[in-house]
């Protein structure tokens, strides 16, 4: 009798995304998706739910991170913008009064200073970093009411607000507004 291959985690990990990267783009899974395949693999329903609570919290840190970079690079381009443009100025009016090249301090000068932009720009600390989407973080969520997200034994559970709820699950939609419920 032949033994079944066996597959590392790295192996398995690296088949199942060969697979996935297969479908068509825009393909979407459900929870039920999710949860017969992790079945499959001996991954409990908790353990399924857990993991999708880390990965929306992940995924939302990783956009709120590239947000802030995205943000210094656009900081950066108008520094440069602005350096150009008025050196630019600068130098027109030095050629066509005394023509002495005095121009060339605010070049040198702020050139400097553009220098350590740039540097801070695409070598960034990477607790400035950290500070940066912490700042982010709190700005948003005094801008926008609590949103919660949780994945429950027979659906999603979706809280909006202090009392505001929607469920979902496979008897319908169920909306809690304070005292009122309605079942659709």
């Amino acid at each position: 009798m032949s033994q079944q291959p066996r597959f590392s985690r790295d192996d398995a990990d690296s088949i199942l995304r060969n697979l996935l990267q297969k479908k068509p783009v825009g393909s979407h899974y459900t929870i039920a998706d999710l949860e017969n395949t992790a079945t499959e693999l001996g991954v409990s329903k908790d353990e399924l739910r857990q993991a999708i609570e880390i990965y929306m919290i992940e995924k939302e840190e990783l956009e709120i991170r590239n947000e802030v970079l995205l943000k210094k690079k656009r900081k950066l381009y108008d520094h440069i913008a602005a350096y150009s443009i008025v050196n630019s100025g600068l130098f027109l009016l030095d050629y066509f009064t005394s023509n002495s090249g005095w121009f060339m301090y605010s070049v040198i000068g702020w050139g400097i200073g553009l220098a350590f932009d740039i540097y801070g720009t695409f070598m960034p600390k990477e607790e400035e970093i950290e500070k940066a989407v912490q700042k982010l973080k709190k700005k948003r969520s005094k801008q926008k009411q609590p949103f919660d997200f949780k994945v429950l034994e027979d659906g999603a559970h979706i809280s909006i607000g202090k009392n505001i709820s929607v469920s979902l699950s496979d008897k319908g939609i169920i909306w809690k507004q304070g005292d009122t419920t309605i079942e659709i």
